[in-house]
């Protein structure tokens, strides 16, 4: 039977694992021989053996379950590890209470009563590449008007990395920053404190969220932005 230890991890005994990768195969034996059950449905802890996508994936599909990431891509920031001998000696630690959970926050849209979740950003997107989109921006009560671009950008600290950094912008380490893409007139990344909405003016976009759920949006669609309540939970070793 699974409950909580003291030290806020999962009780050792029949701890359920599921690996989130398309190797898992190679993995299975390893876990299992470890004393570990694979289990899809309920698992206390994800496996994602891969890369940052597969962490994005493991994370929609499996939201504040704790996350192993090991590493198989050359791209994983979260990553701890590299092979399938790593994998062993990594979960060795995970059974002998050996690690501590981290928390990281998420972002949140919210268009008519949808929530999309992003542990990388949620990202306002001109749908057509051919066609800039418009759209007011109301951040803290300040409203900014008829902004013109490819769109905007709200990226959490681990999402600064990713395409937030892409757009010429800095890595930040707290909270949960703005980035405008391609716009006129020009503006600096701002900082989501509480909620912010985004109208759609003209042209079509796309609300996006870790590039894993989608959704058109209108001339007249309003669309809500905060800091989630939710949070994306990862191992780290001790």
């Amino acid at each position: 039977m699974k409950g909580v230890n003291k030290k806020g991890g999962v009780e050792k005994v029949g701890l359920h694992i599921w690996i989130e990768s398309p190797h898992k195969n190679n993995l299975v034996k390893i876990v299992k021989n470890l004393g570990f059950k694979i289990d899809r449905q309920r698992p206390d802890f994800v496996i994602t053996f891969g890369g940052d996508g597969t962490i994005l994936r493991a994370e929609h599909r499996y939201p504040g379950i704790p996350k192993i990431p090991i590493r198989k891509s050359r791209v994983c920031s979260m990553c701890i590890s590299y092979s399938g001998t790593d994998i062993e000696d990594v979960l060795k630690k995970v059974k002998a209470d050996q690690y501590k959970l981290e928390k990281i926050n998420k972002v949140e849209a919210i268009f008519k009563n949808k929530k999309f979740l992003g542990l990388n950003e949620v990202q306002i997107h001109n749908k057509d590449p051919r066609k800039a989109v418009r759209f007011d921006l109301v951040v803290d009560g300040k409203k900014f008007s008829e902004i013109v671009g490819d769109g905007v950008v709200f990226a959490t600290s681990y999402g600064s990395t990713a395409y937030y950094r892409s757009l010429g912008l800095e890595q930040f380490k707290t909270g949960i920053k703005i980035g405008f893409n391609n716009v006129y007139p020009p503006k600096k990344p701002l900082i989501l404190s509480g909620t912010t909405e985004v109208k759609i003016l003209r042209e079509q976009a796309l609300l996006i969220a870790d590039n894993e759920e989608s959704i058109s949006l209108k001339p007249g669609d309003v669309v809500r932005i905060k800091k989630s309540a939710q949070q994306a939970v990862f191992v780290r070793l001790l």
